[in-house]
């Protein structure tokens, strides 16, 4: 597990309390399938840590999210969706988003999620954007097994019922979800 402290200090969770503080000031972090972690430093410069040390790629984002398979996603600087090309070693335009997107995430089938500046989340099926009404989110997060989340401004937390397309709410408060 890694961590981003308000002065943008990385950290590494080791077990039970042992919080290791790394090298550089990010951010965000987003951590991969195989307990990698990518990064945005201050500069939005994508970063991966391996072996103990934070590598700087050839690319920026405005934020990233993982997914399934350690597959890294980002909304670009110019709006546009893009997942990374590892061969490549830079982003790959997927698709050019139908709002401005302040949010992402990943489903466990490996769909984007992203919440709109209006605060409505949306989720691309088979090509088109769809629309997921009821809430102002702030914050999305997707379990494993596909349930999605999400807070508000109020730190209300809420999952998303698929069977009914309808927002639930949860128990607790939360600034954030990932």
């Amino acid at each position: 597990m890694f961590s981003v402290a308000p002065d943008g200090t990385a950290w590494r969770w080791k077990g039970k309390t042992d919080w290791t503080p790394l090298n550089g000031k990010f951010r965000m972090l987003v951590a991969g399938d195989d307990g990698r972690a990518w990064g945005l430093d201050e500069n939005n410069r994508l970063r991966r840590f391996e072996n103990g040390l934070w590598s700087e790629l050839p690319a920026t984002a405005l934020t990233i999210a993982s997914g399934p398979k350690n597959s890294l996603w980002s909304i670009q600087p110019d709006g546009n969706l893009a997942a990374w090309n590892v061969a490549a070693q830079r982003w790959q335009t997927a698709a050019a988003l139908p709002v401005r997107a302040q949010a992402l995430a990943v489903g466990a089938a490996g769909e984007p999620w992203l919440i709109d500046e209006a605060g409505i989340v949306m989720v691309q099926q088979s090509g088109k954007w769809a629309q997921i009404r009821g809430i102002a989110a702030r914050s999305l997060g997707i379990g494993p097994e596909g349930t999605v989340y999400a807070t508000t401004k109020d730190d209300e937390i809420y999952w998303l019922d698929k069977r009914e397309m309808e927002w639930k709410p949860a128990t607790g408060k939360a600034r954030q979800i990932a």
